[in-house]
Formats: structure tokens, C-alpha cells, sequence
């Protein structure tokens, strides 16, 4: 489930949001990536482990494309659901559409399944309300 969403909101993110850069204020936040997927993740009963050994197996598939440009991963302080959550950074929605098509980022996703539960995501746009003036 979780990769067919990261797919089609790839394939169909530059048609929903075409100028989000002029839209949102992103001219007052250069520098910063514009565009925000957060993915979360429960680990299955007694399977933190494997999850995290998983994910050792298949980073350099998820940091090799170009159009990302930052992953950041947290686990719940409180071992609460959602277990872990995994943010990807991108500068435009063409980027994140890009990178979520490529085969290798794809086929990690596809494979998430197998190793976690309750996969989530979220595609957030970066807002300039509380930048500095």
C-alpha cells in the first residue's frame, strides 16, 4: 500500500502542484527544501531488528538518486506508534516525482511490507510563516 501511494503521488505530485515554489513563499525560504515526504513505519512484534537491518541493506538505494537531498530517520522516543518515521527532502515537486520513480526507490518501497507495518505518508510543502524576516 504504502508504495503504491509514494508512486502515484510521484507520478501526479506535478500536476497537483505545479507552482508550489511562488505559491507557498518558498522566494523567503532559499536554501531550504521546498518539498517534504514523512513516511511512518510500525515495527512488527519483536521485529525492530530485522527492520533495522533492512533498512541498513537498502540505504545507499534510497540516498543514491540525485533528486533527494536529505533522509532523516527517527523511532519514537516512547516506543509509540507510529515506531519510526523517515523524512525525505527534495527542492521541487518535479524532483520527488522523479525520484519516487526511480526503479531502485520503487522496489524498496515494494518491499517495505516485509518488514514493517502501518506504513503512512504524507507530502508536506514548506511554508514561510515563521521564517525570519
Amino acid at each position: 500500500m504504502a508504495a503504491a501511494g509514494l508512486f502515484a503521488l510521484g507520478l501526479f505530485a506535478t500536476q497537483l502542484f505545479p507552482h508550489t515554489s511562488e505559491v507557498h513563499g518558498q522566494e523567503a525560504m532559499k536554501g531550504r527544501p521546498a518539498v517534504k515526504y514523512v513516511v511512518s513505519v510500525d515495527y512488527p512484534v519483536d521485529g525492530k531488528d530485522r527492520y533495522i537491518a533492512w533498512v541498513r541493506s537498502v540505504a545507499e538505494d534510497l540516498k543514491a538518486p540525485a533528486e533527494v537531498r536529505r533522509i532523516t530517520s527517527y523511532d519514537d522516543y516512547y516506543g509509540e506508534s507510529p515506531h519510526r518515521v523517515v523524512e525525505f527532502e527534495f527542492d521541487s515537486i518535479e524532483d520527488a516525482g522523479r525520484y519516487w520513480a526511480d526503479k531502485r526507490v520503487r522496489a524498496v518501497f515494494e518491499d517495505l511490507t516485509n518488514y514493517g507495518l502501518n506504513a503512512k505518508v504524507q507530502m508536506l510543502l514548506l511554508r514561510s510563516d515563521y521564517a525570519p524576516k
